[in-house]
């Protein structure tokens, strides 16, 4: 390890002077710290000329396989750090969705509990903020992920359930396939095209009915009153199910779950209070919601 610092900070500083600034030391003990790891290495890290210096292909192997293991150092320094002071400040979140409205809500409330001296403003939009262009230290998202240039981390499952009243079941029938739906009274959200695994494939089946809704609990409430059959997230109606209230219809055919994630930036953008909340948010559902599909 003797060395291994100074020379990161000298290659990615592309000096020496540079790096001691940054580092707040001398430009000779930089110097020092690096001739002894050459000699340690027995090979030359550095072709240095009068313009310029760069590294020899023993010495951008090195930083390659070292750089890695000092972020990781210093990431844990950070955690280990940041936990032994009391976190303060504004957390802006974007959410959307049911599952914001109360099992989030819920979990923030108990997070100021434990933290006082944080605020948390929620705001509500179906749109993607820019997190870093919007200011914002997080957002929770749900299914596919397509912007990889954050950082993800699953808090909870959630599925989307194909249900229907027991009462609506006796009267109309249960349909044996997702075509069988097309004879059905069908609960429409906000597309009248509802997906499924058929033949191991995604396909859609287009459906149609007397109710429609882009509220997921008039559509909740329509379903509960034997009106027809509905596809909702389990935010929505998983507690019916599990009473018996509903009952799940071709699960064979269902996608199955999908993850509820925790969005934020880069990990060299992330403040104390935001990393002390994500891991929250983790513990939290794991420990009062372990089954339960969202």
């Amino acid at each position: 390890m003797n060395g291994l610092k100074e020379f990161l900070y000298v290659a990615e500083n592309r000096g020496f002077s540079s790096a001691a600034r940054e580092l707040k030391t001398s430009k000779s003990h930089i110097s020092k710290k690096v001739a002894l790891l050459e000699d340690s290495l027995q090979t030359r890290l550095f072709n240095r000329t009068t313009r310029k210096m760069t590294l020899t292909e023993t010495g951008q192997l090195l930083y390659e396989r070292c750089r890695p293991i000092f972020t990781e150092l210093d990431e844990i320094h950070s955690e280990i750090t940041h936990t032994q002071i009391e976190p303060r400040g504004t957390l802006r979140v974007s959410v959307a969705g049911a599952f914001a409205e109360k099992y989030l809500a819920e979990a923030f409330s108990e997070f100021l509990k434990t933290y006082p001296e944080v605020k948390i403003e929620m705001y509500f939009t179906d749109r993607y903020v820019d997190l870093i262009e919007e200011s914002f230290d997080l957002a929770v998202r749900y299914g596919i992920l397509d912007n990889t240039s954050h950082i993800a981390k699953k808090i909870v499952s959630r599925q989307e359930f194909l249900c229907a009243s027991p009462e609506y079941l006796r009267q109309n029938g249960t349909p044996q396939t997702p075509q069988d739906l097309q004879a059905h009274n069908c609960l429409v959200g906000t597309s009248d095209r509802w997906n499924f695994t058929i033949n191991k494939k995604n396909k859609s089946i287009k459906v149609k009915g007397n109710w429609k809704s882009n509220n997921g609990r008039a559509l909740s409430h329509a379903v509960k009153s034997s009106l027809g059959i509905a596809m909702l997230p389990g935010v929505y109606i998983f507690d019916d199910i599990q009473n018996g209230n509903l009952v799940p219809l071709l699960e064979d055919y269902s996608l199955g779950e999908q993850n509820v994630w925790i969005v934020y930036p880069h990990k060299k953008y992330l403040s104390g209070k935001t990393r002390i909340l994500i891991n929250y948010l983790t513990e939290y559902f794991n420990q009062n919601y372990p089954s339960k599909l969202f």
